[in-house]
């Protein structure tokens, strides 16, 4: 009931509004203030892709854009996509409330201020870009815009209003940064889809019924030293709470956040731990350790970007980027895969949650440290390599990985990617396994698939086979396995008779 009154004395306002305008330019409703424009509510429908200029002429005097005011396009649902000049500081109360038809929209950085239901009821608002010099996100800005897939608040935002999010039920994740202080009463109450929330060490107050109806919410990160208060309303269900290390028993003894299941981040990481952050946390320095038995080829899937200097004494890394099928003897069948992969030199960047394949210089314990990055949340992400006859998928994993043998996995084991034998064997977590799809009846992939590295120093090593269905020793190929003209290579790295070899 009390949102029908909402929506009536609304909509009343807004035929107050439709005959206040100074003049009218380019289809767009003015008001004066001075030597600035304010875009306003008019009596003719705004529709479709609106651009608002800086600057506007009207009897001869320029005007600079700065506003967009109260209710401007309210209710507008024909409006599809909104461009903003950098001329404008401010956006009033109830802009762009019930534009359901608006998908997308970027606020520029000269936006400083954002007042109460700017967006609210933008059903079909999937992202929006906030400027970096916003300083609150005043109450029912984004209130039921039931699209919006996720949200970026920037580390100006100092508070967070009531009902600000609720009702964005697509919304997945949101990390509240140090910047912001206080969240506002069921801020994101019904933000059903939910799953993981960061919260920053600045928040010193969080409302109540802040997190109601969140009900698939399974990981809180709170970096507070001192615990907010909360009440029972304020998490409708209760994760796992990831605090600093050292503050566990703090939070067990505070109501409400003892009923969560609480873990202390670590500031180091061992290889084959079960990894399940929702959130990403930035750190000072962080460790990562892991025992090699023997420098064969390892897989590598972590939550943390390395730099060359980071591993350059300890690890060859690579990156996959090709995988090749041989029909050795030209019989239709494939007896030989090839995956293809170039060593990261100085200067690289590692990704995180991305497959990488390593090599230990030397067996036994290795230890990285890393200082000023970020530990990000645990996503299983892929990587495709495809050709005409098969389809090769690596993906990711932070959980042990059963059933190998019923699913074909491959995994890497003694340096080459074997199936299991039978479904006992796990793979570890921080691991990566890869799958085969056949094309159209294709022949399947060999049963060991062998690593191909490139970018090693001196190399010597031949590469036996040959791209399946060409014949001829003679034939030289690039790495994609394309038959090339030899006497005009480029530089780079090819495969004759069998062997490497290196145009310079």
């Amino acid at each position: 009931m009390k949102k029908l009154l909402s929506f009536i004395v609304l909509m009343l306002g807004c035929i107050g509004q439709a005959s206040a305008y100074s003049f009218t330019v380019g289809g767009l409703y003015y008001n004066k203030s001075g030597s600035d424009a304010i875009v306003t509510y008019g009596p003719t429908e705004y529709y479709g892709s609106i651009v608002i200029p800086s600057t506007v002429t009207y009897d001869r005097v320029t005007y600079n854009v700065n506003k967009i005011g109260t209710t401007a396009f309210s209710g507008r649902t024909g409006v599809i996509s909104i461009t903003i000049p950098n001329s404008v500081t401010k956006i009033d109360n109830d802009a762009f409330w019930g534009c359901a038809g608006l998908t997308a929209i970027t606020i520029p950085n000269s936006v400083t201020s954002i007042g109460r239901n700017a967006f609210s009821h933008c059903t079909f608002l999937t992202s929006i870009t906030l400027p970096n010099n916003l300083t609150s996100i005043e109450s029912n800005t984004f209130n039921l815009c039931s699209s919006l897939t996720s949200i970026t608040i920037p580390n100006s935002v100092a508070s967070i209003g009531n009902n600000a999010f609720d009702g964005c039920s697509s919304l997945a994740s949101v990390t509240i940064p140090s910047s912001v202080t206080s969240i506002g009463s069921s801020a994101f109450a019904g933000c059903s889809n939910l799953t993981s929330v960061t919260i920053c060490n600045g928040v010193t107050n969080i409302g109540g019924a802040a997190f109601s109806g969140c009900s698939n919410l399974t990981s809180v990160i709170n970096l507070a030293t001192i615990p907010q208060t909360i009440d029972s309303s304020t998490f409708g269900t209760y994760g796992t709470l990831f605090v600093r290390k050292g503050y566990k028993e703090v939070y067990a003894t505070k109501d409400y956040w003892k009923n969560f299941n609480i873990c202390e981040i670590e500031n180091a990481l061992s290889d084959g731990e079960k990894y399940n952050m929702g959130g990403a946390i930035d750190y000072d320095t962080f460790s990562y350790t892991r025992t090699f038995t023997s420098t064969n080829w390892q897989a590598l899937y972590v939550p943390f970007s390395m730099k060359y200097d980071d591993w350059k004494d300890k690890l060859d890394v690579y990156d996959i980027y090709n995988v090749l099928a041989y029909d050795e003897d030209n019989n239709g069948e494939i007896e030989r895969t090839t995956v293809n992969m170039i060593r990261l030199k100085e200067g690289a960047v590692t990704e995180p949650n991305y497959p990488y394949v390593v090599r230990a210089k030397n067996a036994g314990d290795v230890e990285i440290t890393l200082t000023d990055g970020t530990l990000y949340a645990a996503e299983e992400n892929s990587i495709d390599c495809t050709s005409t006859k098969q389809k090769f998928t690596f993906t990711g994993t932070y959980e042990p990985m059963t059933g190998l043998a019923t699913k074909g996995y491959y995994a890497l084991s003694g340096g080459e990617l074997k199936t299991a034998i039978d479904d006992a064997v796990t793979l570890k977590p921080q691991r990566w396994y890869m799958e085969v799809t056949n094309r159209n009846g294709s022949p399947a992939a060999a049963t060991r698939v062998y690593l191909n590295p490139f970018g090693e120093e001196n190399e010597v090593e031949g590469v036996k086979g040959y791209a399946v269905n060409v014949i001829g020793e003679e034939t030289t190929y690039d790495l994609n396995g394309r038959a090339v003209n030899a006497a005009q290579l480029p530089k780079g790295l090819y495969v004759r008779g069998g062997k490497k070899i290196i145009v310079k």
